[in-house]
């Protein structure tokens, strides 16, 4: 109190003395918890890596239509998120290289034109095998991008809500 020289603040129009006193010692708590409680350099969590090979990529691809630097941030956060869901069901794939590198691109937001006839018979499988096989990577897909934005939220509902959110990122829409 001396060094920050609060009795001289102190208006005994305004207040008593002890409830200066009192507020002036809650707040001084509140500050020291505050202090003691801080993360500093990261708070003991390991570094997020943020993988800069081909960002000057993305960048070229980001649609000038929509120069707004919150929407391209938005959409290379949700590319970026996409493709590390994607690279570890690629990574779960053992021995299934080819077929996975094909069906990968039904993938939604990873489509390109296509068709399934197209795909099974450059496969050597039956429409219905890639129907199912198209089916099960959309499911670990999923899984594996909800895994991977759990770990950034706190509670199921906030990570439904990440979810859609990322969806509006990549599909353009508004995020408001």
């Amino acid at each position: 109190m001396i060094s920050r020289e609060l009795l001289a603040k102190a208006n005994p129009k305004k207040r008593r003395l002890r409830s200066f006193l009192l507020g002036s010692f809650k707040k001084f708590i509140s500050e020291e918890q505050q202090h003691a409680q801080r993360k500093k350099r990261g708070g003991g969590e390991a570094p997020l890596p943020l993988h800069m090979i081909g960002a000057e990529v993305r960048y070229q691809r980001a649609p000038a239509d929509n120069p707004n630097p919150e929407v391209l941030f938005e959409r290379n956060w949700a590319n970026v998120i996409l493709q590390g869901a994607l690279d570890r069901v690629r990574a779960e794939e053992r021995g299934q290289g080819k077929v996975f590198a094909r069906l990968q691109e039904f993938l939604a937001w990873n489509s390109a034109d296509t068709s399934v006839e197209s795909a099974a018979q450059e496969l050597s499988m039956s429409t219905g095998a890639i129907r199912v096989a198209i089916h099960r990577l959309r499911l670990r897909f999923r899984h594996r991008l909800e895994e991977d934005i759990a770990q950034t939220v706190s509670s199921p509902d906030e990570l439904q809500a990440e979810v859609r959110h990322l969806i509006r990122a990549v599909s353009g829409a508004s995020n408001a």
